[in-house]
């Protein structure tokens, strides 16, 4: 059980890192462990400077719901330090919302 969603997770970060690229992003760090937690995806767009959460979930409204208020802290505290060592003027944090039902796929900006 443990595998599989590893595996979920693994290809679900791999899709989002795909749309990102052809929505002209350049992905930077994956799994990127800090000392207050870790970042799914950090990518970047000119001077943004983007924090990405992904989810799976069974449904759109699960994957929503997964979304918790406690890691808009974590995100914004993770944020002040990546704005200044990848020197951007812009951040944004987002969400990759994947689920095993139609339509699978939504990408939330500005989700936190």
């Amino acid at each position: 059980m443990k595998n599989q969603r590893k595996f979920k997770g693994a290809l679900c970060e791999s899709l989002a890192i795909f749309y990102l690229m052809i929505c002209g992003y350049t992905p930077l760090k994956r799994n990127m462990r800090t000392a207050i937690g870790e970042i799914d995806i950090l990518a970047k767009k000119g001077s943004l400077l983007c924090l990405v959460e992904v989810k799976f979930r069974k449904t759109e409204q699960a994957a929503h719901m997964a979304l918790r208020p406690d890691q808009v802290d974590r995100l914004q505290k993770q944020m002040d330090g990546l704005v200044q060592r990848y020197k951007c003027s812009e951040y944004r944090c987002d969400a990759a919302l994947f689920y095993a039902k139609f339509p699978f796929f939504s990408y939330i900006k500005h989700a936190f």
